[in-house]
Order: C-alpha cells, then structure tokens, then sequence
C-alpha cells in the first residue's frame, strides 16, 4: 500500500478540506467524529481530515479502514464528498427499509443517477464493491471526455480480468490517475474496496475536479465546461446555452416546453435530472 500511503499526504488532503469548505453551503460540514481505529493506519491523516470535515460513517468510533465497503456504505461516502443532499421522491428497491441507516443516501444517488439497483427491484445494500463496480459509479460523478480508457491500464499484469462492462471505465479512472495499482504491479479489479482506499479514491477525485454546488440561472449565449453541478441550473425561454463535458447530477430546469428548449448538451455530458415548463 505505499504507492496509496505517499498520495494522501499533504497537497490532496488539504484540497480536500478547502473544497468542502467551499461546499459548506450544502451542510456537508458538520462536527466531527473522532475514529479511534486508524491510529498508525496509512489512512489515519485522510480519515481524520476527512472526519474533522463532517464524514460520519454513522459507525460510531470505527472508521474500519481494511474492512470492505459496501454499496450502500459507499453511496453515503460519495454523497458526502459532492456535497449531494437532494432525495429521490421514491425508490423501486423492496430491499431497502425505511429505517435503514444509509436509505436516504441510497435516494439520494438513485436521484442522482450515478448508481442503480442490481435488478429493478433489488438494490443490494450490503454487497461488498468491488474495484471495478467503483470505478463505473465513479465514472457516472466526473467529467470524463477526451480521457482514452486505453494506455495505462495495460501496464497492470491483471488488467485482462477486467469485465467487459467495466472496461471503459477502469481505464478511463486509471489514466487519470484516480485508481493506483499496487506494488506487485495489479489493479485487482474484481478484488473488494476498502473503507479507506474508498476515501482515498474521493479525496483524489474531489482535489482534481470542479464541483459547483450553487443554484444559478444561466445568462443567454453561456458556455460551461468541466465542470460537476450539484444543484439546480435553470435556463429560460428562448435562452441558447451549451454544457461541454459537464456532469449535472442535480436537476437541469428549461423554462420552456421540450420542443422550444434550445440548449446543448456536449462532450458527454450528462444530466440526471431534467425538467421542462
């Protein structure tokens, strides 16, 4: 774990708190549990940074950096690091109890739309993730164009293991730098994501992108790129405006019908929620 260990030092860890700083706004920052778990960890600067930052596994003081986490686990860390807060109106998931501990954070990235059921009525809430599964959910979070899912990820002896599906994405996240092999030159791409490489998966990804968390309402002509919206963007009648290579995971309001909505959605971007006059 050396390669992980020496990335969570100083510039990454620091980003992170200026950028959640920056998202206070959303309530993401709150008092900080303390973990008595990770004392002498690799981890141990990154959680504590990241827990002083409002984290709360809501596993009271065990943090459990080496146990693997799960999915719905690891909607909650997401929805912390985006600053996400904004609850799906109902979910398909007979799985999902309503006083489950994670189930609004499961509503929260169903509405988002960056991570789905394992069937249409099953979510699947304590299943391990793998390595593979992360990089595709993390996909769906980032800005992602023009990034070639070839190059890096050869260089790993086990990349070949690598599902089909998963292809793309794994090697897209692994060019960028976001996912680390380790030092006997593998990715493990079906092997289980801990707690603590979860949140050092975030911390990379949160230093590295352009988060906007405000509502605004565009201003005809507008261009925006690069950039990851988590709030709510609306765009009035008659009003030309283009995203390029954005990821909108609040909701994209037009002012206007379908039919007359004259934006231009480029270079990938996406957008989970839409809603027309």
């Amino acid at each position: 774990m050396k390669k992980l260990r020496s990335m969570w030092r100083g510039r990454s860890v620091l980003a992170l708190a200026l950028v959640l700083l920056m998202l206070g706004g959303t309530g993401i920052l709150a008092a900080g549990v303390t973990y008595t778990d990770v004392a002498g960890h690799w981890s141990q600067t990154m959680v504590e940074e990241a827990a002083a930052n409002g984290l709360d596994m809501l596993t009271g003081d065990q943090f459990k950096p080496n146990e693997p986490i799960t999915r719905e686990q690891f909607t909650h860390m997401v929805n912390w690091a985006f600053g996400l807060t904004t609850e799906a109106e109902s979910l398909p998931f007979t799985d999902i109890a309503a006083d489950d501990v994670y189930a609004s954070d499961i509503s929260i990235a169903y509405r988002a739309k960056y991570v789905g059921g394992r069937s249409e009525t099953e979510f699947d809430p304590y299943s391990p993730l793998t390595r593979q599964e992360a990089a595709v959910i993390l996909s769906r979070l980032i800005p992602l164009y023009g990034v070639e899912a070839t190059g890096k990820i050869e260089t790993f002896t086990d990349y070949g293991s690598i599902a089909t599906w998963a292809q793309d994405a794994m090697g897209r996240m692994t060019t960028k730098g976001y996912f680390d092999g380790y030092p006997d030159l593998t990715i493990r791409p079906l092997g289980t994501l801990t707690n603590a490489e979860a949140l050092a998966l975030l911390t990379r990804i949160v230093a590295d992108v352009t988060i906007n968390s405000k509502d605004f309402t565009v201003s005809a002509g507008d261009v925006y790129e690069n950039t990851v919206y988590t709030g709510t963007i609306t765009v009035p009648a008659g009003y030309r405006v283009t995203f390029r290579n954005c990821v909108i995971l609040g909701t994209l309001v037009s002012k206007t019908t379908e039919e007359k909505t004259n934006w231009a959605l480029e270079d990938e971007t996406t957008a989970a929620n839409v809603e027309y006059a």
